[in-house]
C-alpha cells in the first residue's frame, strides 16, 4: 500500500506517573519522535541531463505504521513515491518515513521521463543504506552517480550510493 511521502512529524511519550492528593509533581517529559527524513541526492554523471523532463522516486520496504501505545513499529511494509527536483545535473527528492520494514529490502524505482518521449525506470537496493535507519532522529542523506543512457536500448544505471556525513548532531 502507498502512504503519504512527507507527513508531519509524529511524537510521542507514555509514562506512568503517580501523584499524591494534594501534591504538585513536575515531570520532564522526553517523546519519541517517530518520523525521520530521507533525503537522497543524485549527480549525473553520464549523459545529457538536459533531456530530463521529469523524475519520479519510489521506494519500498518503509514502515506503514506505529503502535504509540505499544511504542513499536508494526512491521508492515509500503511503499512511498513522490518528484525529484531537478537542476542542472542534480536530481533531489525527500520522503519523512517512520521507518524501514527491516525484514523487507528498501527498493527504490527512479522513472525518468525524457524530453523526445523515452521513458527509462532504474531499479535500487537501498537496504544496506537504510539498514540503521532506526539508530537516529536526525536526516538521512543518501548520494548516488546516475548515468543516463547515451542511446536507445541501453538502460541507465545508478551507483556509488553513499550515506552523506550530515555531522553528529541529533534531532529531538
Amino acid at each position: 500500500s502507498r502512504i503519504m511521502p512527507q507527513p508531519g512529524y509524529l511524537l510521542s511519550m507514555s509514562q506512568t506517573i503517580h501523584v499524591e492528593k494534594d501534591d504538585t509533581l513536575h515531570i520532564t517529559a522526553k517523546p519519541h519522535q517517530w518520523v525521520r527524513q530521507l533525503d537522497m541526492e543524485l549527480s549525473v554523471t553520464e549523459g545529457d541531463y538536459d533531456r530530463i523532463a521529469a523524475v519520479t522516486g519510489t521506494l519500498s520496504g518503509v514502515e506503514r505504521s506505529v503502535d504509540i501505545r505499544k511504542g513499536e513499529r508494526q512491521g508492515t511494509a509500503a511503499f512511498v513515491r513522490s518528484t525529484f527536483t531537478v537542476k542542472g545535473d542534480k536530481c533531489r527528492i525527500s520522503f519523512r518515513l517512520i521507518g524501514i520494514v527491516p525484514a523487507e529490502r528498501q527498493m527504490l524505482t527512479v522513472d525518468i521521463n525524457f524530453s523526445n518521449g523515452d521513458t527509462q525506470s532504474i531499479v535500487s537496493d537501498l537496504s544496506e543504506q537504510m539498514a540503521r535507519f532506526h539508530d537516529s532522529n536526525a536526516p538521512l542523506t543518501l548520494t548516488g552517480s546516475l548515468r543516463l543512457p547515451v542511446e536507445s536500448g541501453v538502460a541507465g544505471t545508478i551507483e556509488g550510493w553513499q550515506i552523506a556525513d550530515g555531522g553528529n548532531t541529533d534531532a529531538h
